[in-house]
C-alpha cells in the first residue's frame, strides 16, 4: 500500500510539472543563440524545436480577468447603471457592484520585495495581454526608464513626466522636460534652467506647422507657427507699462518744430525709435514698437493741434485786414480834408 501511494505521488508531481509547460535552463536547442533558454508556459516537443531568440520567455495561455468592486454609500441609491434592455439598475446602500474584464491570454511578471509586500497589487508588474503590453508600478513611488546618459521618470508624487539627459560637454546644463497635471487638464512645460530654452521644435521644411491651436471649431486653426518663422493669429494682446498717455501730461517735454527738424536731419530717424540697423541686427520688440508708434501718434496730434492754433490766428488776422484798410482810407480822407481847409 505504501509503495502504491509513493508511485501515485510521483505521477502526480510529474503531471503537475508537465501541466505548467516550463522549460529548464538546461534545455538543448539547435540554435546556439538560444543556449541557456528557459521558458515559463512553454513546452518544446524536442531538442530540435526552434525557440524564440531570447533566453527567458513567459508565455501566457490562460485568460486574465480583473474585477472592479464598488459599494453604494448610505442613504438613497448613488449610482445608476444603464442596461441595453432599459432596465436600469441602481447601486444603493450596502449593495455591491462588480465589473469583470477579460483581457484575454496573458503573461505576467510581478516584481515585489519585503517593503512592498507580495499581494496582487503590490510592487510592479509587466503584463502582455493579447497585443497589449503594459508596465505598471502599483506603489506610490516612481516608474523610470533609463539608458546611458538618459532617464525618463514618471513621478507619482509630483504628477510629472521628466526626461533628464547628461550634458554633451561642460558648456551645457542639465535639461528637464516636465509635464505637470493641472485642475483644468492643461499642459505645463517647465524649463529648469533660467538661461536655457523651454521648448525647441524642428520641422523638415519651412512650410510645415510647428504649432497649431484650435478653439471651438476643430476644422480651422486659430493660431499657427510655421517653420519659416511666420505666425498666424486672430488677435494679439500685449501688456505695456507705461502706455504712452504720458505724452498728454503737462510736464511732457515735446520737441519744438525746429528741435524735431534738427534731430531728424542729424539721426535720420524719429526720437526714441530704433534705427534700421538696430532692427536688422537685433530684431524688434512688437509690443515696444507698438508703444512707440502710439507715442508718435500722440505727439503728432499735439503738433497738429499747435498748427491748428496758428492757422486760426492767421485766419483771424486775414478777417481783420479789410476793416483796417477801410479805417486807413477814412483817415487818409480826413487828413486830406483838413489840408484843404487850411489852404
Amino acid at each position: 500500500m505504501k509503495k502504491l501511494l509513493t508511485i501515485l505521488a510521483i505521477a502526480s508531481v510529474s503531471t503537475a510539472v508537465q501541466a505548467q509547460f516550463n522549460t529548464p535552463w538546461t534545455e538543448t536547442t539547435s540554435n546556439a543563440l538560444q543556449s541557456g533558454y528557459i521558458g515559463i508556459g512553454t513546452n518544446p516537443s524536442s531538442s530540435t524545436t526552434v525557440l524564440p531568440n531570447f533566453n527567458l520567455q513567459v508565455h501566457g495561455v490562460a485568460d486574465y480577468f480583473t474585477t472592479i468592486t464598488g459599494q453604494g454609500p448610505g442613504g438613497p441609491p448613488a449610482t445608476s447603471i444603464n442596461t441595453n434592455n432599459g432596465n436600469d439598475k441602481e447601486l444603493g446602500n450596502n449593495n455591491v457592484l462588480k465589473s469583470t474584464t477579460n483581457h484575454g491570454p496573458t503573461s505576467r511578471i510581478g516584481l515585489t520585495n519585503s517593503f512592498t509586500g507580495s499581494g496582487e497589487f503590490d510592487g510592479g508588474i509587466i503584463r502582455m495581454s493579447k497585443n497589449d503590453l503594459s508596465i505598471a508600478n502599483w506603489e506610490s513611488g516612481d516608474l523610470s526608464f533609463a539608458s546611458s546618459g538618459l532617464i525618463m521618470r514618471f513621478s507619482n508624487v509630483s504628477n510629472r513626466i521628466s526626461i533628464n539627459g547628461n550634458a554633451n560637454n561642460t558648456g551645457n546644463k542639465l535639461g528637464k522636460f516636465n509635464i505637470q497635471a493641472h485642475l483644468d487638464n492643461g499642459l505645463s512645460v517647465e524649463s529648469m534652467g533660467t538661461d536655457k530654452f523651454g521648448i525647441r521644435v524642428k520641422v523638415k521644411d519651412d512650410n510645415s506647422n510647428i504649432f497649431e491651436g484650435y478653439g471651438g471649431d476643430d476644422n480651422e486653426a486659430n493660431f499657427q507657427v510655421t517653420g519659416a518663422g511666420e505666425v498666424y493669429a486672430r488677435k494679439y494682446i500685449t501688456t505695456l507699462n507705461p502706455f504712452p498717455d504720458y505724452v498728454f501730461q503737462p510736464d511732457y517735454e515735446l520737441k519744438t518744430f525746429s528741435e524735431l527738424r534738427d534731430f531728424i536731419n542729424t539721426n535720420k530717424h524719429l526720437p526714441n525709435m530704433p534705427t534700421a540697423l538696430e532692427v536688422e541686427e537685433n530684431g524688434a520688440d512688437i509690443g515696444e514698437i507698438n508703444r512707440l508708434l502710439v507715442e508718435k501718434v500722440e505727439e503728432l496730434t499735439l503738433y497738429i493741434l499747435e498748427l491748428e492754433e496758428r492757422v486760426v490766428e492767421v485766419e483771424s488776422t486775414d478777417e481783420e485786414e479789410p476793416a483796417l484798410e477801410e479805417r486807413i482810407t477814412r483817415l487818409e480822407k480826413m487828413i486830406s480834408n483838413l489840408s484843404e481847409e487850411q489852404k
